[in-house]
């Protein structure tokens, strides 16, 4: 029966290095299942410009038109779910990252044998030092479990190791700013993003609105402009949205991470001056 325990090595409270590929094992598990439902959602979202192209030609297939319209904005529920979800996370790894470079520098590779396996993790991205990967997809035998255990803790004591000179805990220290400098302005990057798709969600609602909703109802309404005027409003809003969006994409990320890189670069240089 294995149980190589991991806490005395610093890698957190797990029972054998097993358990440690388990979990990277599910949480791949689930960023692949979230990737592909996003698929099917965007995929939905840009299949549903059809419907929006035929209802701005006037096409006479309204059941089918509104019908499409009404499955992405099912799909962009998700999407938009996901998006803030993102934002959170980035907000969250710059936190990690900050805190790791501020004890590191505090305690230096004392830290690291103490730090739980998410921290060493996280340092040994900055320095560039490849974490093992378990060699099995499923459950595995003693032996082999054994040995990734075995090359974990050869990984950690090589992060350790890297840690202990002054060189090697600046790069850590430097990477780890920079990254979360680029992860702290990518997050507000994504939540602009993120409000950009709220304010599309809204605009192409008003179809489903204009159709859901009996004519009368809405007339009724005392802020309604009309089911027209709405319906071209909306869709203005949406397709600015959806305009401006790629235009932030394939500009501003690029920045941010050049940005990331250069803070990183320059972070290592003011030490070198200083020492």
């Amino acid at each position: 029966m294995l149980q190589v325990a991991l806490t005395n090595g610093g890698l957190e409270k797990w029972s054998s290095g097993r358990e440690i590929a388990q979990h990277n094992a599910t949480v791949a598990a689930v960023a692949t299942r979230k990737d592909f439902y996003l698929a099917v959602c965007c995929f939905a979202c840009s299949f549903g410009f059809l419907w929006l192209v035929l209802n701005s030609m006037k096409v006479a297939y309204v059941d089918l038109i509104n019908w499409g319209l009404i499955g992405m904005e099912v799909a962009l529920i998700y999407v938009l779910v996901t998006m803030v979800d993102g934002v959170l996370e980035l907000w969250k790894k710059a936190t990690d990252a900050t805190e790791a470079a501020a004890k590191l520098e505090a305690e230096g590779e004392a830290y690291i044998s103490e730090a739980p396996y998410s921290v060493v993790s996280l340092v040994a991205r900055a320095l560039e030092i490849a974490e093992p990967s378990a060699p099995w997809p499923a459950p595995a035998e003693a032996y082999l479990a054994e040995a990734y255990c075995a090359a974990l803790h050869s990984w950690k004591r090589d992060v350790a190791k890297a840690t202990k000179t002054i060189k090697g805990r600046d790069k850590a220290i430097a990477a780890l700013r920079g990254k979360a400098h680029g992860d702290y302005r990518m997050g507000w990057l994504e939540a602009v993003l993120t409000a950009l798709n709220v304010a599309a969600f809204v605009g192409y609602a008003v179809f489903p609105v204009t159709y859901l909703v009996p004519g009368p109802t809405l007339a009724a309404l005392s802020w309604w402009p009309g089911n027209d005027p709405a319906e071209w409003l909306g869709n203005f809003v949406g397709d600015f949205c959806w305009t401006v969006e790629p235009v932030l994409i394939l500009t501003v990320k690029p920045y941010i991470a050049a940005q990331a890189k250069a803070k990183t670069t320059e972070l290592l240089t003011t030490n070198k001056k200083v020492k």
